[in-house]
């Protein structure tokens, strides 16, 4: 289907390099290519429970029968990001579980130019992402939407806020911007 894999730890994150060692990240995502193309009856009851939303709910991945679970979905539709930072600025989208203290989903990367517009001018109006596999429980908590905004500039100082005396050396430095 042209999407992306996204393997989980035992613990329902998403596995990056941060948090899993390279050589397990590797095997994560071989493993996972080998049972997309094996297109057997084996394979379809693996695919029945998810193993990252089984370890989520903290139930054995190998059950008799298998569970309906009730998964949510949550489209999130940016017309307008009516924040101009006057450089070109990178958005990260993601929800956030405060009951649970963590992320729950992946990040939504946007890219604006220092006009607060994509860079792409047809994609105005149509930058959209889905949320996807979130449980009941994690609904049910409070659940925040989180933007992240990094600012792609320079660090620019000013030199004339420089004072001779050494003890007083007042430099004014831009730093990213915090709203």
């Amino acid at each position: 289907m042209g999407l992306d894999m996204i393997v989980r730890t035992t613990g329902g994150e998403p596995a990056t390099e941060k948090n899993t060692g390279i050589i397990t990240l590797l095997h994560m995502h071989q493993e996972l290519a080998a049972k997309d193309k094996i297109g057997t009856a084996e394979s379809k009851k693996l695919q029945a429970v998810d193993p990252a939303i089984a370890a989520r709910l903290n139930k054995p991945q190998q059950s008799k029968q298998p569970e309906t679970l009730l998964l949510n979905h949550i489209l999130l539709d940016l017309k307008i990001f009516m924040c101009s930072v006057g450089e070109p600025t990178e958005l990260f989208f993601s929800l956030y579980n405060k009951s649970n203290d963590k992320f729950i989903t992946e990040e939504f990367k946007v890219f604006l130019t220092d006009k607060g517009m994509p860079f792409d001018v047809s994609a105005i109006g149509k930058l959209k992402t889905v949320f996807t596999d979130i449980l009941q429980k994690e609904l049910s908590g409070s659940l925040y939407l989180v933007c992240r905004l990094i600012r792609k500039g320079k660090l620019q100082y000013e030199a004339k806020n420089i004072k001779k005396n050494k003890q007083s050396l007042d430099v004014h430095l831009d730093v990213p911007f915090y709203n």
